[in-house]
């Protein structure tokens, strides 16, 4: 993920790791991997979203809770919230 992350910064894009079939909620926990890249995505210029909302306006209701996560430049997360509100 820190690889991913690290080129779409220098080259633009949007890293994804969405929820599936057998993990709609998502695989990545947000207190310590989605929260703390999302983090440090924004304070490269991106950012960081669940498909909806910012990660890190996301209230944790568990230690353990996990998200789906797509991080890359506020464009980028911009069209995916749209699209997705749209539920494609």
């Amino acid at each position: 993920m820190v690889a991913d992350v690290h080129q779409i910064i220098h080259k633009g894009g949007i890293f994804m790791y969405p929820g599936t079939i057998d993990k709609p909620g998502g695989k990545l926990r947000l207190l310590f991997e989605a929260g703390p890249m999302g983090f440090l995505a924004l304070k490269a210029g991106g950012g960081a979203s669940n498909g909806r909302m910012s990660i890190l306006d996301m209230e944790p209701s568990s230690m353990d809770q996990r998200v789906p996560v797509y991080i890359g430049g506020p464009s980028e997360l911009s069209i995916l919230e749209e699209e997705m509100s749209k539920g494609v």
